[in-house]
Order: C-alpha cells, then structure tokens, then sequence
C-alpha cells in the first residue's frame, strides 16, 4: 500500500495500479487499496472501470454501504454523461426557433427534456429535431420542413452506454402542425403520443412498451410545439427551446454534481466547515425559473459557485469564486472578465440568488432547495466516520450532537414525529399514540414524500403524511391523510376523492 502511494505521487500510476492489484488480491476484505484504485480510475475518467471496482469492493469488504455509493454515483454519472453526449452530437449542426405572429418555425435539436417514463427513478432523454438544418434553407423563414424525428434514450446499467429505445414522429394535427405530447397518468408513468417512424400509425410510448393507451382517467398533458400556429390547437402550447435549454443546464449541472461528490468523499477535493455557500447541490425547477447551482472548493481550495440558469428560453453559466477581501463572490475561472453580479443569501437551508448579466439585464431572483443526493459535506461525514472504533470518533459525535435537519427524507420523518408528538391536532386523536415512519420508511412517489403514519402499535400505517418536495412551489408543506389516499399508488383512486386531515409545515422543524 504504502509503496503504491508513493508511485501514485511520483504520477507512475501503471505501478500505482500494480501495487494496488497486489495487495486487493492478498487481502481481498481490506478497503483501503480499493479507494486508492478508484481515485486511479476517478483521475483517468475510467467510470466503468470505477463502477465495476466499486462494486467487487462492496462484495468483498465489510464497508458495502461506503462502495454502493460509489458504485450509485458512479453509475448515474455514466448516465448523464452519455445522455449529454448525444445531445452535444445533436447540437453540432445549427439549430434554431423563430415565432412571429403565432406562427412557430424551428430547426436543427429544437426539444430535449428528461422523463422517468417508467416511474423507476431512472431518466431517460427524448429529443426532437429536423434532419433539415437552419443553414440548408433557402431564403426567409419560415419554410416548413416535413423530416420532425422523435427520439427516446435510455440508459443500460449492465452495459454503462445509452441506447436509442423509440424512434418515431411528432404528431401533426389537421392543421399541419407538428407537436411533441406526452401525458402523466396517475400512477406516475409517462406516455409519449407520437406517430411510427414512419409516420404512418399513432402509438403511445412508456419505455421499451408502445401500446394502444385506453385509461381515461384523468392525467397531467405536456403539449410542445415544434412547427406551426400556436394559437390554433385547443390546448396548452409550450415552449420547446425552453425546455431544450432547461434540459442542457441540467445535464451539465447534475454531472459536476455527481463529480464533486465524488471526489470530496475519496478525499480528492477538500472541505471547509466556513464556505460562504455550503459545499453541496441546489436546485430550482418551476415552469417559469430553472436554476442549479453547485458549491465546491475549487483547486486553490477557495470557495466557488458554478451557476446555470434559464428563463424563458434565455440560459446561462457562470462560474464565481469567493473574494476574502471584498465578502462577496466575484466571476473567477471560466468566467473570469466577463460582467456579472451575484448575490447569495442561506436562509434555513435554502439558497437565495440574485443574479444579474449581460443577457439579463433586469437581473434573475430563486431560491434553491439543497438536493441532498449530492450533499458532498454530509455525504462525507457520514462515510468517514464509518468503521472507526468508539472513542476515535469525536468530531461525528460532536455532529450528532448538533445535528440540523432539511427536506429529505430524514428530514420529513423527523418533522411528522415532532409534529405527532406536540398533539396541536385539528381532527386526529390526541389520546392516541402516533409514530412516524423513519428515514427507510419514507417513499416518494409523484415528486411527494410520503411518511406512513402508525396508530396505537399497529402493523399497517392508520395515516400517510405527504410532503411537497423542492419540484413544487410550496416545498415542505405537509398534509395528513387516511391511509385509503394508498389507492392513489395502486392505480385506484384520485386525489380529490381525499380530504386532508392535518397539516403544518415542515420547514418549522428544520434547523
């Protein structure tokens, strides 16, 4: 071990991997030269080769929980990665959008946008675009092209590459307008309606399933347009280039995040308990504001924001770097010289942002949740407390004992008990005992977290608290319900047939 460390800094890294592979095969169950060789494969931009190690880590040492996370990250890494890949691939030859008079006329990729078409928690990509480029035709827009695609990506864990799973056409409706739909039923899966790639048959699409779709029941629509009158359809039209942009930003943004992560758990980014931002990932997502921001310690150790927004079709990405002197963060780094303004303020672990640039000349104003996915502080903290012996631990003790709460899925289960506890009841029993699920127990489905709720020591839940996430506009609000409102899961009811029992916010409980 110790020798392989020396060649890893000396940057003799084949000798490195030999010593590591060494002491792996002589000692299979010891962790250590297992994080040296995945800081080997981190380094090279080996993500295969960083999963697979991970995961023959997890099987052979004691520390599963510490190598899964990487084998997880890893993985979802590799995804995006190939997901933005391929939109890069689609976006090299010009693409645009031009809307005069209600009439639409676009180009080149003009639609992206990531969907769980399954409701497994996996993203796949869908795409729209004209063979036909910008530059290839004549004269004024518009000039309406007939060669719209429609494209469906998934992911493979077992083979780590994307591949196509749909490929069809938009719709086109009597009025010879071209338009991306896609509905969300009430279980939480996604139907794309499109046309075969031979534009000849209409199918609805959930992934690697087209099928004739007959549920009636009643389900959210996205309609886009890619061509045409956009007054003239009956429904609501959105804007595709918006939603192509959101979709860039976020690509980028969850892949730095993922990296971060990464690195500061191996040990390859440092941390500092001080940062103006806290180190971690914070995200808004609304229909009219998108904006992601990831707080890290860039390689002079100095705390630096990458910030990536759209609005409107109008998107961006700078880079700041925390100035001592001056208290406030400054372009650095790619965005060094170029004029922009930044204001940040944490307020209960929320991130308020104000940002102003050259292309937002009015300035753009969010408040991020934290995603905790990609909490690198807590993450960290979690894993190197791991393993040690009682007594060797005192800095995870003196977190435990302060320990704060946010809106995750410990946080909720921690509020609903509190809550529970205070008995300030509008209509449950306050002779009752009540328990909150813990953390394992929380589930989120349709973007909620979902907290069962026990009644007197029973076996089944009595209750379910279902809690807003940071994807809705009132994050933290929590209502309770009867545990009949699990029929929604099941496929056999709507939200309506339920009333509310209690609510309160969990915000109130979070430090």
């Amino acid at each position: 071990m110790t020798e392989g460390k020396i060649y890893q800094e000396q940057g003799d890294i084949e000798n490195a991997k030999s010593c590591y592979e060494e002491a792996m095969e002589v000692k299979p169950d010891q962790p250590e030269p297992y994080d040296e060789m995945l800081k080997i494969h981190w380094d090279l931009s080996e993500t295969e080769e960083f999963v697979n190690l991970a995961e023959e880590a997890g099987e052979n040492t004691d520390e599963k929980e510490h190598f899964e996370l990487f084998e997880k990250l890893g993985g979802e890494y590799g995804m995006y990665q190939a997901y933005r890949e391929i939109f890069t691939e689609y976006a090299q030859s010009a693409s645009g959008i031009k809307l005069a008079s209600g009439m639409l006329q676009s180009y080149g990729l003009v639609f992206a946008e990531l969907l769980d078409f399954n409701n497994d928690g996996t993203d796949e990509l869908m795409l729209a675009y004209t063979e036909t480029r910008y530059e290839d035709t004549p004269g004024m827009l518009p000039y309406p092209t007939d060669d719209f695609k429609i494209e469906v990506w998934g992911y493979k864990w077992d083979t780590m590459d994307a591949e196509r799973d749909f490929e069809g056409r938009p719709l086109r409706d009597e009025n010879m307008q071209w338009f991306v739909q896609n509905f969300m039923t009430d279980d939480g899966s996604v139907y794309l309606r499109a046309n075969d790639k031979n534009g000849e048959s209409e199918v609805y699409y959930s992934y690697q399933n087209e099928s004739e779709f007959q549920d009636s029941r009643e389900r959210e629509l996205k309609a886009y347009a890619l061509e045409g009158d956009i007054y003239d359809s009956g429904i609501l039209i959105e804007n595709p280039w918006t939603e192509r942009s959101r979709t860039e930003q976020e690509l980028s943004y969850r892949e730095e995040a993922i990296e971060h992560t990464i690195k500061r758990v191996l040990g390859l980014e440092s941390t500092r308990g001080d940062m103006p931002v806290p180190q971690g990932s914070y995200i808004q997502n609304t229909d009219e504001v998108s904006m992601y921001v990831n707080s890290y310690l860039n390689e002079e150790n100095v705390p630096a924001l990458s910030v990536r927004y759209c609005e409107d079709g109008n998107s961006g990405e700078y880079e700041f770097c925390w100035n001592e002197e001056t208290g406030i963060y400054e372009p650095g780094g790619v965005s060094e010289g170029q004029e922009a303004v930044l204001s940040v303020a944490m307020t209960d672990g929320n991130l308020g942002v104000f940002i102003q640039t050259v292309n937002l000349e009015d300035g753009l104003q969010a408040e991020l949740m934290r995603e905790t996915e990609y909490d690198t502080t807590e993450m960290a903290q979690n894993i190197d407390g791991a393993g040690k012996e009682d007594g060797q631990n005192t800095e995870n003790q003196t977190v435990e004992e302060e320990k704060t709460y946010q809106l995750d899925e410990e946080g909720v289960a921690y509020a609903t008990q509190q809550f529970l506890d205070g008995k300030q009841f509008r209509t449950l029993n306050i002779t009752s005992e009540y328990k909150a699920a813990d953390a394992d127990g929380v589930f989120r489905y349709n973007e909620a977290y979902w907290v069962p709720i026990y009644e007197n020591g029973g076996n089944d839940p009595s209750y379910y608290a279902v809690i807003a996430s940071g994807a809705f506009e009132n994050p933290g609000e929590a209502t309770i319900y009867p545990a009949e409102i699990y029929n929604l899961i099941e496929g056999t009811g709507k939200m309506s047939d339920y009333s509310g029992l209690e609510e309160f916010d969990t915000n109130l409980y979070f430090s």
